[in-house]
C-alpha cells in the first residue's frame, strides 16, 4: 500500500498502486496506475514506454494476463463493469468513440519510437484491473482510422510503492526474489487466464 499526503495537509491518503512492464524484445517501458483505496477518485495512469512505430497507437486493458501467445491470449479489451463511478450517457457516447483507440485512449508515439503518457480515467478501478493486462496496438489504418494489430501486453501486477523504476520484486506470499532492473523483471510474465492471483512489489 501507498500514501500520499495531501497539499496543506498532514493526512495520508491510502493508494493502491499496479504496473504492467513491457519486457520486449521490441517494446519496453512502463504503465503505472495509482488510485486512492476508496475507489472513488479518478485513476491516474502514467506510461513510459520504448520501441513503437511513430504514430497514434490505441491501448486497452483486456480480460486476462495470460502471455502464453503474447497480446494474442489476452482475450477481449475490458468494459469496467465494476468501475467506481457510472457513465453518465455523455461518457458512454465518449467510450463508444474511443473502441477504435482502446479503453485507455490512444498514444502517440514520437519519431525515435517514445511515449510518456500521463492521463486518469474515471471509470477504471484498479481492483478490477489486477492480473489483467495492457495490450498496444498498432498504429491506426489510414483507411479507417482504427488500429487492428495488438502489438504488445504485459501484465497489470500490483505494486507496493509506485516511485522507484528499478523494483525489487517479490512473489505471492511476499517473499523477495531479488532486484531487477526495468527491463529484466519477470514478475509480469504469469501464464494466468484468470485476473487474480498475481502481485508484485515496486520497492
Amino acid at each position: 500500500m501507498f500514501a500520499k499526503t495531501q497539499p496543506n495537509s498532514s493526512a495520508c491518503v491510502p493508494m493502491t498502486i499496479a504496473v504492467a512492464e513491457f519486457k520486449g524484445p521490441d517494446v519496453h517501458g512502463v504503465v503505472r496506475f495509482a488510485q486512492e483505496n476508496s475507489g472513488l477518485q479518478e485513476c491516474s495512469i502514467e506510461a513510459v514506454i520504448d520501441g513503437l512505430a511513430p504514430g497514434a497507437h490505441g491501448w486497452a486493458v483486456h480480460e486476462y494476463g495470460d502471455l502464453t501467445r503474447g497480446a494474442l491470449s489476452t482475450g477481449p479489451a475490458s468494459n469496467f463493469p465494476s468501475s467506481a463511478n457510472s457513465p453518465t450517457p455523455e461518457q458512454q457516447q465518449q467510450q463508444q468513440h474511443e473502441t477504435h483507440e482502446g479503453n485507455l485512449g490512444s498514444l502517440l508515439v514520437d519519431c525515435n519510437g517514445h511515449v510518456q503518457s500521463t492521463s486518469t480515467n474515471d471509470r477504471l478501478s484498479i481492483a478490477d484491473v489486477i492480473g489483467r493486462s495492457v495490450v498496444l496496438y498498432g498504429v491506426a489504418s489510414e483507411a479507417d482510422g482504427k488500429t487492428h494489430t495488438r502489438v504488445a501486453a504485459a501484465v497489470i501486477a500490483h505494486s507496493a510503492r509506485p516511485s522507484s523504476l528499478n523494483p525489487q520484486l517479490c512473489n505471492c506470499d511476499g517473499s523477495y526474489c531479488g532486484r531487477e532492473t526495468l527491463t529484466d523483471t519477470s514478475v509480469l510474465h504469469f501464464p494466468f487466464s484468470s485476473h487474480v492471483h498475481i502481485s508484485g512489489a515496486y520497492l
